[in-house]
């Protein structure tokens, strides 16, 4: 995700990743995160958050499969 305006002009999140599930064998999509332990029982910490309620990252998974499946054609 390269950003192209504003103060992170320049910048770009790395993470993401494409895998492909596990029942329905469909591609799904990981967000950036930081992986944690509590107790001995291991937890991710998601780095891009809503900023409101209303706000899913649902849109920005659906435009990366999008990509992903337009880049899985062409080769």
């Amino acid at each position: 995700l390269h950003f192209t305006a504003g103060a992170l002009e320049g910048l770009k999140l790395l993470g993401f990743t494409v895998w492909e599930g596990r029942g329905d064998k469909r591609p799904s999509v990981s967000l950036p995160a930081k992986q944690y332990v509590v107790n001995g029982e291991r937890r991710n910490f998601t780095l891009l958050r809503p900023t409101g309620e209303t706000q899913t990252p649902d849109a920005l998974r659906a435009a990366l499969l999008a990509a992903f499946a337009d880049q899985h054609r062409s080769t």
